[in-house]
């Protein structure tokens, strides 16, 4: 168990290293604007930027705004009183 976030690590640089592939896709667009809006990362996804992109991701993720509920209650006004 204790080299999990090692083998969590590892499988993103293989996914980063091979992203190029969605090159002209709906879901390479989709990335980049969600990595761009939410996280708040302008460069692209590559084996070089792979480590930079994790560690942003892993430390936007353990904020409290960026928990499930927060974000749908923070689109959906409607739901904060019965999210709660």
């Amino acid at each position: 168990m204790a080299d999990r976030p090692r083998r969590l690590r590892a499988i993103w640089h293989r996914f980063a290293a091979h992203c190029h592939l969605f090159r002209g896709t709906p879901t390479r667009i989709w990335l980049d604007h969600v990595f761009n809006a939410l996280f708040g990362i302008g460069e692209r996804l590559t084996a070089e930027s792979a480590d930079r992109y994790y560690d942003r991701i892993d430390a936007c993720l353990a904020k409290p705004e960026f928990r499930p509920t927060h974000r749908l209650t923070a689109s959906q006004p409607m739901l904060r009183n019965s999210v709660r």
